[in-house]
């Protein structure tokens, strides 16, 4: 294990072991559990990029009036002609 991610384990382990009530004899327990949270840092959640790409989009379920997804990108000039 990386110095720098033996760190932030040792630093996420102690938290979770605090919010649990600093238990006696468990620290494996939330050495485990943290040194998972760690190694999923690094990963892309794709519940996470799907939220990503649907906060781009907008909510699911906004009805989009015709030419919305394209207004944001016409000059001022532009739609002051197309009116």
């Amino acid at each position: 294990m990386s110095g720098d991610r033996e760190e932030r384990v040792r630093h996420r382990a102690h938290e979770l072991w605090e919010q649990g009530g600093r238990p006696e004899g468990q620290h494996d327990r939330y050495w485990e559990q943290a040194s998972r949270e760690v190694s999923a840092e690094g990963e892309p959640n794709l519940s996470t990029v799907a939220a990503g790409r649907m906060d781009a989009m907008g909510s699911p379920g906004t009805p989009l009036s015709p030419g919305a997804a394209n207004s944001s990108r016409m000059s001022k000039a532009r739609r002051k002609d197309a009116t």
